[in-house]
């Protein structure tokens, strides 16, 4: 089935991997070709991209997926219109997207940020977790190609629902039907270690969330899985948020030693890292974590739905994370989510195209 909430599209998918991707195809059947079409526009006509470069990291991706997710897109390729490779290059979107040289950066940059409240920093007993979801460059073109994606296995696991673009698997933000919250930061911040004989990592993190009952179960994967890169994941249940900093070497739990609160940006903040701290303050990782942390105190024990909006609302410029333009050394704002992991709901924001909106996934998840 597909809803639209907003200006967002919500899909509801049911049955196996091969049939999950059957119906995706038959309902985003335009919308696919479209992004397919502005991808290549983007990255081969105007960033001057080769079409072998863009192949190698999609078919490399693709190659890691264990093959229930290959599944989904055998079904898509049978229904959508597009041909197998094709829709690759659809799913590499947002790898693409960070990767600085296609996008003519010089430099290694560094992206999202993310706050969780519960008591005592809450108005009342409801967890919030907001995030923001970072580009280095402007994505106007491909706002409209947000999506919300429900996964409902016919054979085991638990329903599960991903904010990402229509026709990928980057599975960076996304909440299960036991009422899991988990999203992705990068950690370059602290170091840029990569290896490349690992599964795609938010792969992973798409087959945690189907196959986690608990926080405890989700530690467990975490610490049982090796990443590529090094990322900061960040959990919730409805009563508390714990981080992981997750190097190519090992991962760190972080359980912040003031309750009710968590924030993180790009940097490791573990003391038993050699040096967790960046030496400059790449892509503003250190100010967007202090000006959290300094709005969660101004408002402590006050904040709401309303107040977590408000901090998400607050550009850098005036104290807060969030940054709506693409400047040299400055991240770029794509999209905001709120989550209330008690309530199975997600506040969405796509700045400049559709303002803070509701999605009650009760009945979906």
């Amino acid at each position: 089935m597909l809803y639209h909430n907003g200006k967002i599209d919500v899909l509801d998918l049911r049955g196996s991997y091969r049939e999950m991707g059957k119906q995706y195809g038959r309902l985003e059947r335009k919308k696919l070709h479209d992004f397919y079409h502005d991808i290549t526009l983007l990255f081969i006509v105007k960033n001057k991209v080769s079409v072998s470069s863009l192949n190698q990291i999609a078919e490399t991706i693709f190659a890691t997926y264990p093959y229930r997710f290959k599944e989904i897109f055998y079904g898509l390729s049978e229904t959508s219109g597009l041909t197998l490779h094709q829709l690759l290059i659809i799913n590499a979107f947002e790898h693409y997207m960070f990767n600085d040289q296609m996008n003519g950066l010089d430099t290694t940059s560094t992206k999202c940020s993310a706050i969780a409240v519960w008591p005592p920093y809450t108005k009342n007993s409801t967890l919030l977790f907001g995030r923001n979801y970072d580009f280095v460059t402007d994505i106007d073109r491909f706002k409209k190609y947000l999506t919300i994606t429900v996964f409902h296995p016919q054979d085991a696991g638990h329903a599960t629902a991903i904010v990402t673009f229509v026709g990928t698997l980057n599975a960076t933000t996304e909440i299960n039907s036991k009422k899991l919250f988990l999203e992705l930061n990068s950690g370059g911040g602290s170091t840029q270690a990569r290896v490349y004989n690992r599964i795609s990592t938010p792969i992973e993190l798409l087959a945690m969330l189907i196959d986690s009952d608990n926080l405890q179960q989700l530690d467990e994967e975490l610490h049982t899985i090796n990443t590529n890169t090094a990322f900061i994941i960040n959990i919730a249940n409805p009563q508390r948020a714990i981080s992981y900093e997750w190097s190519i070497a090992t991962v760190k739990k972080v359980e912040n030693k003031t309750p009710g609160l968590l924030v993180s940006s790009n940097h490791f903040i573990h003391p038993s890292w050699y040096r967790p701290m960046p030496e400059s303050d790449h892509y503003l990782t250190l100010t967007r974590r202090k000006n959290l942390l300094a709005l969660a105190k101004q408002f402590k024990g006050q904040i709401d739905l309303s107040r977590m909006k408000a901090i998400l609302d607050t550009p850098l410029q005036k104290g807060g994370a969030t940054s709506y333009q693409a400047k040299k050394g400055m991240v770029y704002t794509a999209f905001q989510v709120i989550a209330i992991p008690e309530s199975d709901t997600l506040w969405i924001k796509i700045p400049a195209y559709q303002n803070w909106t509701k999605l009650n996934l009760s009945s979906l998840l």
